[in-house]
């Protein structure tokens, strides 16, 4: 029997014990199942198959096809179905986005079918079409993550701040709020904002602030200091400090209107001694409730 036979007396569940073996050992039949599934979910247009058969088949052949009425609505009815079906498979490879998060004090790894991989700082999201991704290599990014990539087709990352467009390189990716900050590794990444571009080599760092491009920064690190435990700061709000605090240890911080800027580093391995390396430079003052929460003073 031939295959689309057997799939559609599968659908209308008319298999006999001898189809029903011969589908299971296709090695299809859970596959089918599972994609059954997501056809359940789906919501169709409403489709009066009784009306169209009047509307488009009796009216033009009333009297020869009228005997045969039946079997055709049954013909129509399985190539509707395996038509669905074979929709179905192609919505879900294709559309079907991935998305992989990393929590608060976490570090999530994620490697991709073409060998890419990408770890994600604390807090950071990103997301993909996973059904098409060797020919479009494309994601959004919500947060910090550092990429290793294959050579292959163009990879390029979105934010809401800028584009970073490669081919096969290492690099890093940092964008929160309205500061977006690329480092480069190895290869060459393009860095886009604007209608402006900036092309980054081996040991070069860009920053956007406020819309705006900074200049090119040497930097002698061969991967993201927040991957080995340490997050670093070059002359940053510090309202942007302590937010990336809280992701790191998943506490809250209150602080005071603080409009001062932050050079330095503070370590993931203990609250209080990343509160010293941050509040002891800039005179500040901090308190660690018993729910912890932090209360940061002037």
């Amino acid at each position: 029997m031939d295959q689309e036979t057997l799939f559609a007396r599968w659908l209308s569940g008319e298999l006999e014990p001898a189809e029903r073996q011969e589908l299971q050992d296709s090695g299809t039949s859970a596959e089918l199942e599972q994609i059954i599934q997501h056809v359940d979910e789906l919501e169709l247009m409403p489709y009066n198959l009784e009306q169209a058969y009047q509307s488009h088949v009796l009216t033009r052949t009333p009297q020869k096809l009228q005997a045969g009425k039946s079997r055709r609505l049954w013909l129509v009815a399985a190539a509707a179905s395996v038509a669905i079906l074979i929709g179905s498979i192609f919505l879900l490879q294709v559309n079907t986005a991935d998305i992989v998060k990393a929590p608060y004090a976490d570090q999530v790894n994620h490697s991709f079918e073409d060998g890419t991989i990408t770890k994600l700082n604390a807090g950071s999201t990103i997301s993909y079409a996973a059904g098409s991704w060797n020919e479009n290599r494309e994601l959004s990014l919500e947060g910090e993550a550092y990429f290793d990539v294959r050579p292959g087709a163009s990879f390029r990352v979105n934010t809401p701040h800028g584009h970073v467009q490669v081919l096969g390189t290492s690099f890093n990716v940092k964008s929160r709020d309205n500061h977006l900050e690329v480092e480069c590794y190895s290869g060459k990444v393009e860095v886009e904002h604007g209608g402006q571009k900036v092309i980054l080599a081996k040991g070069r760092a860009v920053s956007i602030v406020d819309g705006q491009f900074s200049g090119l920064e040497q930097i002698t690190n061969e991967a993201p200091y927040w991957t080995t435990g340490v997050s670093r700061f070059r002359s940053e709000p510090l309202r942007d400090v302590f937010s990336e605090m809280e992701r790191q240890f998943d506490v809250q911080i209150s602080t005071a209107d603080l409009d001062r800027h932050f050079s330095g580093a503070f370590s993931h391995r203990d609250l209080n001694q990343a509160l010293d390396q941050v509040c002891k430079p800039m005179k500040l003052q901090y308190e660690l409730t018993e729910t912890n929460q932090v209360i940061i003073s002037k």
